[in-house]
């Protein structure tokens, strides 16, 4: 049986109207929540009426929730409403937002709004505008009100961090944060390893870092580069406001591009990685962005971790060949960020060889000090090249997580690796296949797809010359996400499986 397939790349995120500005969050209900402006389809000078807001479970496929806010649901002012932010405490959801040159707050009881009885919260004193609010919760659970400021009227913007109330809905005081850099609008700070990072746009997105909340911040660069072709012509516009945050281990940076006239923006989302010194490893924008998550019921080829450290790559002779990672002493390790367990694993195997006398392979979830989800001993084989598949149970993998393998033992290398895989606890074959098709509002390169009877894999043949992204996903009539990667089988062929 043949269907229809749509093959999409994964940038811009959101497809169906102009967005910028974005604030990503991810809530208690376990979906990932987009929290940004709206430029109208007709704009030609940032008339930005209203707020959408958009959710999604893989921050790969997102769905419009509908207005949450309007500009004339404030009770100060009809003006345009620039990058807002949210937040959720006592119980119910806070709206920041910028109109004009006053931050205002509104509340709902649902993370996708609506949001109502706004008010006004802030305005610097003295200043020509005051917007771009976000929230920082440092690790005392201290709430800040973070924003950019004119404080004069020959434009010179600075940060300005206010220490929230209790209430959410008040200002204890203020404070100028100083930085060196070109700092000008879309300030976003976040913390990580003790450092704090204060960003911001305007041309290439950069940053400033502290040991202290209250600076002073020292100027570190670019964050992200404006996206251009191979000869250095613009393709977007200059990114204006960072949105940085961290799931399940993994941290995404998310900001907007846009027609030479930046007035039509459109959000992108992309993997933030950091150097061994902390500094940010400088993000170059394009069409692949974050892929959906992997399934790890597949095999996953060791090499191909996200990052890694104390393990090396090598030519490996088991079945089909291709490479493992070795040179493992204790404390090794290596990431395979984004993968998707579905209901739940019930046991973990993988392939490995020791010449030594072996090592354990501990298997944690989301960081090295994460779950311990399971042990899985490995003896010496006789040999770096001599391969066993040993199995192990496993607990508490479900959802979507990154996975660390950590490699624990005595002095000297201790193992190599080749591959592993999970097994979900309940099986999940398809009496019938799914329905594939062009979901409304999106495009895209179409091919075949066949399902393989009495199996949750879907194999999909790809014609010449349509040129096909193994990383995208496969979606039914109605947008939602089908299929994950799994491996090239031949040349056009690729096969998938039902997610879990």
């Amino acid at each position: 049986m043949i269907f229809s397939l749509c093959i999409y790349a994964a940038n811009p995120i959101i497809t169906s109207t102009y967005t910028a500005d974005p604030s990503p969050h991810k809530w208690s209900d376990g979906k990932y929540y987009m929290y940004c402006s709206h430029d109208q389809d007709a704009d030609v000078d940032w008339n930005m009426v209203d707020y959408h807001v958009f959710s999604s479970t893989d921050l790969v496929t997102w769905v419009d929730n509908g207005i949450a806010f309007k500009n004339t649901d404030s009770p100060f002012s009809t003006g345009a409403l620039w990058a807002p932010d949210c937040m959720y405490r006592n119980g119910q959801y806070y709206l920041y937002y910028p109109q004009n040159s006053v931050i205002g707050v509104a509340t709902s009881t649902s993370p996708a709004g609506p949001f109502t009885n706004a008010k006004k919260l802030y305005q610097t004193a003295n200043s020509q505008y005051s917007y771009d609010p976000m929230i920082f919760v440092d690790d005392d659970n201290q709430a800040y009100l973070l924003v950019s400021s004119c404080m004069n009227p020959g434009g010179v913007f600075k940060p300005v961090l206010c220490k929230l109330g209790a209430d959410m809905v008040s200002i204890t005081h203020d404070t100028i944060l100083s930085t060196t850099g070109n700092f000008h609008e879309g300030p976003w700070l976040f913390k990580r390893n003790g450092t704090y990072y204060l960003t911001w746009g305007g041309g290439d997105c950069s940053y400033s870092t502290s040991t202290s909340l209250l600076g002073p911040y020292a100027s570190r660069g670019v964050i992200c580069n404006q996206w251009r072709d191979a000869n250095g012509n613009l393709i977007a516009a200059a990114q204006q406001h960072p949105g940085i945050a961290c799931f399940s281990g993994q941290w995404y940076f998310a900001s907007a591009w846009g027609a030479p006239d930046n007035k039509r923006r459109q959000i992108f989302m992309e993997y933030l990685y950091f150097n061994a010194d902390g500094t940010i490893k400088v993000i170059t924008p394009d069409m692949q962005g974050v892929v959906a998550p992997g399934l790890p019921y597949d095999k996953v080829e060791a090499e191909n971790y996200d990052t890694m450290s104390g393990v090396q790559p090598e030519a490996c002779s088991d079945t089909n060949q291709g490479y493992d990672i070795g040179s493992i002493g204790n404390g090794g390790y290596a990431v395979y960020r984004n993968m998707n367990f579905g209901n739940g694993a019930g046991s973990f195997q993988a392939r490995a060889a020791s010449a030594n006398s072996g090592g354990t392979i501990e298997i944690h979830l989301d960081s090295l000090s994460g779950i311990l989800a399971g042990t899985c001993a490995v003896s010496g084989t006789g040999g770096w090249q001599t391969w066993v598949t040993k199995t192990c149970t496993i607990s508490g993998a479900s959802g979507t997580h990154s996975v660390f393998l950590k490699i624990t033992g005595s002095s000297g290398y201790l193992l190599n690796l080749n591959w592993f895989k999970f097994t979900p606890t309940t099986s999940s074959t398809l009496s019938t296949p799914p329905a594939l098709g062009n979901p409304a509002g999106r495009t895209g390169s179409t091919a075949s797809a066949s399902l393989n009877a009495g199996t949750s894999l879907i194999v999909c043949r790809v014609p010449r010359p349509i040129v096909f992204r193994p990383f995208a996903p496969l979606y039914d009539v109605t947008g939602k996400r089908l299929v994950s990667r799994n491996t090239a089988q031949a040349a056009g062929v690729y096969v998938y499986r039902r997610a879990q």
